[in-house]
Protein backbone atom coordinates (compact mmCIF):
# COMPACT_ATOMS: atom_id res chain seq x y z
CA UNK A 1 0.00 0.00 0.00
CA UNK A 2 2.94 2.30 1.02
CA UNK A 3 4.76 1.30 -2.43
CA UNK A 4 1.35 2.39 -3.97
CA UNK A 5 0.37 5.62 -2.74
CA UNK A 6 4.16 6.93 -3.08
CA UNK A 7 3.99 6.17 -7.04
CA UNK A 8 0.65 8.64 -7.70
CA UNK A 9 0.86 7.13 -11.86
CA UNK A 10 0.36 3.71 -10.81
CA UNK A 11 -3.02 2.30 -11.34
CA UNK A 12 -4.38 -0.48 -9.24
CA UNK A 13 -6.41 -3.24 -10.73
CA UNK A 14 -7.87 -5.35 -9.12
CA UNK A 15 -9.25 -8.54 -11.80
CA UNK A 16 -12.45 -9.97 -9.47
CA UNK A 17 -13.00 -7.40 -6.71
CA UNK A 18 -15.53 -9.47 -5.28
CA UNK A 19 -12.69 -12.02 -4.46
CA UNK A 20 -11.95 -9.69 -1.78
CA UNK A 21 -14.51 -11.02 0.38
CA UNK A 22 -13.99 -14.11 -0.34
CA UNK A 23 -10.47 -14.45 0.80
CA UNK A 24 -11.35 -12.09 4.20
CA UNK A 25 -15.24 -13.24 4.61
CA UNK A 26 -17.86 -10.93 5.40
CA UNK A 27 -17.17 -10.96 9.40
CA UNK A 28 -13.50 -10.25 9.05
CA UNK A 29 -13.24 -7.57 6.13
CA UNK A 30 -9.30 -6.69 6.70
CA UNK A 31 -8.74 -7.50 3.31
CA UNK A 32 -11.16 -4.61 1.99
CA UNK A 33 -10.34 -2.42 4.97
CA UNK A 34 -6.43 -2.22 3.81
CA UNK A 35 -7.95 -0.21 1.02
CA UNK A 36 -10.07 2.17 2.45
CA UNK A 37 -8.18 4.67 4.05
CA UNK A 38 -5.90 5.36 1.07
CA UNK A 39 -9.04 5.39 -1.90
CA UNK A 40 -11.24 8.05 1.47
CA UNK A 41 -8.40 10.34 0.94
CA UNK A 42 -8.06 9.87 -2.95
CA UNK A 43 -4.29 8.75 -2.21
CA UNK A 44 -4.50 5.69 -5.01
CA UNK A 45 -5.90 5.05 -8.03
CA UNK A 46 -8.18 2.12 -8.11
CA UNK A 47 -10.28 -0.17 -11.15
CA UNK A 48 -12.16 -2.91 -9.69
CA UNK A 49 -13.58 -5.64 -12.25
CA UNK A 50 -17.00 -7.48 -10.93
CA UNK A 51 -20.45 -8.84 -12.29
CA UNK A 52 -23.46 -5.97 -11.76
CA UNK A 53 -24.78 -9.08 -8.95
CA UNK A 54 -21.37 -9.34 -7.04
CA UNK A 55 -21.38 -5.23 -6.65
CA UNK A 56 -24.70 -5.55 -5.13
CA UNK A 57 -23.67 -8.03 -2.63
CA UNK A 58 -20.46 -5.99 -2.13
CA UNK A 59 -21.68 -2.81 -1.25
CA UNK A 60 -23.94 -3.88 1.10
CA UNK A 61 -21.63 -5.54 2.95
CA UNK A 62 -18.82 -2.51 2.47
CA UNK A 63 -21.22 0.51 1.99
CA UNK A 64 -18.04 2.54 1.56
CA UNK A 65 -17.25 1.04 -1.04
CA UNK A 66 -19.97 2.32 -3.24
CA UNK A 67 -19.04 5.50 -2.24
CA UNK A 68 -15.55 4.88 -3.53
CA UNK A 69 -15.85 3.51 -6.71
CA UNK A 70 -18.04 4.54 -9.33
CA UNK A 71 -19.80 2.00 -11.59
CA UNK A 72 -19.03 1.87 -15.13
CA UNK A 73 -20.85 -0.62 -17.05
CA UNK A 74 -19.13 -2.35 -19.63
CA UNK A 75 -20.99 -4.12 -22.90
CA UNK A 76 -20.34 -7.24 -24.27
CA UNK A 77 -17.85 -6.91 -27.86
CA UNK A 78 -20.26 -7.56 -30.79
CA UNK A 79 -18.92 -10.27 -33.26
CA UNK A 80 -17.12 -7.54 -35.43
CA UNK A 81 -14.84 -6.86 -32.62
CA UNK A 82 -14.76 -10.20 -31.08
CA UNK A 83 -13.58 -11.16 -34.22
CA UNK A 84 -10.81 -8.49 -34.04
CA UNK A 85 -9.88 -9.53 -30.46
CA UNK A 86 -9.56 -13.57 -32.12
CA UNK A 87 -7.62 -12.35 -34.53
CA UNK A 88 -4.97 -10.50 -31.91
CA UNK A 89 -4.75 -13.24 -29.92
CA UNK A 90 -4.96 -16.68 -32.13
CA UNK A 91 -0.96 -16.15 -32.52
CA UNK A 92 -0.49 -17.09 -28.72
CA UNK A 93 -2.68 -20.27 -28.93
CA UNK A 94 -1.01 -21.15 -32.08
CA UNK A 95 2.61 -20.89 -30.52
CA UNK A 96 1.21 -22.99 -27.39
CA UNK A 97 -0.23 -25.90 -29.45
CA UNK A 98 2.33 -25.74 -32.46
CA UNK A 99 -0.47 -25.60 -35.15
CA UNK A 100 -2.67 -23.08 -36.90
CA UNK A 101 -6.47 -21.26 -37.30
CA UNK A 102 -7.92 -20.54 -40.31
CA UNK A 103 -9.67 -17.45 -40.84
CA UNK A 104 -13.16 -19.47 -41.33
CA UNK A 105 -12.24 -20.64 -37.88
CA UNK A 106 -11.92 -17.64 -36.24
CA UNK A 107 -15.15 -16.26 -38.21
CA UNK A 108 -17.27 -19.13 -36.84
CA UNK A 109 -16.10 -18.61 -33.20
CA UNK A 110 -16.88 -14.90 -33.45
CA UNK A 111 -20.54 -15.59 -35.11
CA UNK A 112 -22.02 -18.37 -33.66
CA UNK A 113 -20.64 -17.82 -29.83
CA UNK A 114 -23.32 -15.59 -29.29
CA UNK A 115 -25.93 -17.32 -31.01
CA UNK A 116 -25.34 -20.77 -29.70
CA UNK A 117 -23.78 -19.80 -26.08
CA UNK A 118 -25.92 -16.66 -24.92
CA UNK A 119 -25.36 -17.10 -21.68
CA UNK A 120 -21.87 -16.11 -21.71
CA UNK A 121 -20.69 -12.75 -22.87
CA UNK A 122 -18.02 -12.46 -25.66
CA UNK A 123 -15.25 -12.30 -26.50
CA UNK A 124 -14.55 -14.64 -23.31
CA UNK A 125 -16.68 -17.85 -24.69
CA UNK A 126 -14.62 -17.39 -27.91
CA UNK A 127 -11.38 -17.30 -26.73
CA UNK A 128 -12.73 -20.34 -24.51
CA UNK A 129 -13.50 -22.33 -27.60
CA UNK A 130 -10.17 -21.40 -30.14
CA UNK A 131 -8.39 -23.32 -26.44
CA UNK A 132 -10.77 -25.80 -26.51
CA UNK A 133 -10.44 -26.30 -29.97
CA UNK A 134 -6.62 -26.30 -30.35
CA UNK A 135 -6.43 -28.73 -27.52
CA UNK A 136 -8.28 -31.03 -29.04
CA UNK A 137 -7.11 -30.56 -32.53
CA UNK A 138 -3.48 -31.19 -31.10
CA UNK A 139 -4.58 -34.43 -29.61
CA UNK A 140 -5.44 -36.06 -32.82
CA UNK A 141 -1.91 -35.14 -34.30
CA UNK A 142 0.14 -38.53 -34.56
CA UNK A 143 1.90 -38.66 -30.78
CA UNK A 144 5.63 -37.21 -31.88
CA UNK A 145 8.63 -39.33 -30.22
CA UNK A 146 9.16 -39.24 -26.74
CA UNK A 147 12.14 -37.35 -26.61
CA UNK A 148 10.09 -34.73 -28.81
CA UNK A 149 6.80 -34.64 -26.74
CA UNK A 150 9.01 -33.92 -23.93
CA UNK A 151 10.81 -30.80 -25.69
CA UNK A 152 7.27 -29.57 -26.22
CA UNK A 153 5.80 -29.94 -23.05
CA UNK A 154 9.46 -27.66 -21.44
CA UNK A 155 8.21 -25.15 -24.14
CA UNK A 156 4.68 -24.84 -22.74
CA UNK A 157 5.85 -24.57 -19.79
CA UNK A 158 8.16 -21.98 -20.14
CA UNK A 159 6.00 -20.08 -22.25
CA UNK A 160 3.03 -20.07 -19.48
CA UNK A 161 5.90 -19.41 -16.95
CA UNK A 162 6.83 -16.18 -18.63
CA UNK A 163 3.66 -15.13 -19.30
CA UNK A 164 2.53 -15.15 -16.06
CA UNK A 165 6.01 -13.39 -15.21
CA UNK A 166 5.23 -10.48 -17.79
CA UNK A 167 1.29 -10.16 -16.23
CA UNK A 168 3.60 -9.91 -12.60
CA UNK A 169 5.45 -7.14 -13.89
CA UNK A 170 8.55 -9.03 -13.36
CA UNK A 171 10.29 -8.56 -16.27
CA UNK A 172 13.80 -10.41 -15.33
CA UNK A 173 12.29 -13.15 -14.58
CA UNK A 174 10.27 -12.51 -18.41
CA UNK A 175 13.79 -12.08 -20.04
CA UNK A 176 15.16 -15.24 -18.46
CA UNK A 177 12.18 -17.86 -19.58
CA UNK A 178 12.31 -16.02 -23.26
CA UNK A 179 15.97 -17.46 -23.19
CA UNK A 180 14.68 -20.81 -21.81
CA UNK A 181 12.17 -21.11 -24.51
CA UNK A 182 14.94 -19.82 -26.99
CA UNK A 183 17.16 -23.05 -26.62
CA UNK A 184 14.28 -25.39 -26.04
CA UNK A 185 12.73 -24.23 -29.63
CA UNK A 186 16.58 -24.33 -31.23
CA UNK A 187 16.33 -28.49 -29.28
CA UNK A 188 12.62 -28.60 -30.75
CA UNK A 189 14.36 -27.94 -34.79
CA UNK A 190 17.58 -30.26 -34.12
CA UNK A 191 14.50 -33.37 -32.50
CA UNK A 192 12.78 -32.35 -35.68
CA UNK A 193 15.39 -32.79 -37.96
CA UNK A 194 16.96 -35.67 -36.69
CA UNK A 195 13.35 -37.70 -37.02
CA UNK A 196 12.47 -36.05 -40.08
CA UNK A 197 9.51 -34.55 -38.96
CA UNK A 198 8.48 -31.94 -41.49
CA UNK A 199 7.62 -28.23 -39.54
CA UNK A 200 4.86 -27.03 -42.36
CA UNK A 201 2.90 -30.80 -41.54
CA UNK A 202 1.31 -28.60 -38.56
CA UNK A 203 -2.65 -28.92 -37.73
CA UNK A 204 -5.12 -26.62 -38.92
CA UNK A 205 -8.33 -25.61 -36.94
CA UNK A 206 -10.66 -25.40 -39.23
CA UNK A 207 -14.31 -24.44 -39.20
CA UNK A 208 -15.53 -27.16 -38.59
CA UNK A 209 -13.80 -28.59 -36.12
CA UNK A 210 -14.74 -24.97 -34.35
CA UNK A 211 -18.86 -25.88 -35.36
CA UNK A 212 -18.07 -29.48 -33.86
CA UNK A 213 -16.74 -28.11 -30.28
CA UNK A 214 -19.78 -25.22 -30.56
CA UNK A 215 -22.26 -28.10 -30.80
CA UNK A 216 -21.19 -30.04 -28.01
CA UNK A 217 -21.44 -27.17 -25.98
CA UNK A 218 -24.72 -25.89 -26.96
CA UNK A 219 -25.98 -29.67 -26.45
CA UNK A 220 -27.71 -29.86 -30.42
CA UNK A 221 -26.79 -30.62 -33.68
CA UNK A 222 -24.59 -26.76 -35.17
CA UNK A 223 -26.71 -25.56 -38.27
CA UNK A 224 -25.01 -22.78 -40.57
Amino acid sequence: MRALIEAPNVILFIDELAALLSTSGLKSLSAVELFRPALVRGKIQCIGAITPEELKTLTKAVPWIGECFRAIHVRPMDEETTLRVLQARKGQYEKFYELTYSDEALECAARECGRYLPESALPGKALELLDAVGSRVKLRQTAPPEDVAEVQKRIRFIVHRMDGSIANHEFEKARFYSDEEKKERENLRLLRERYKLDESSSSVVSRQDVEEAIAGWAGYPFRP
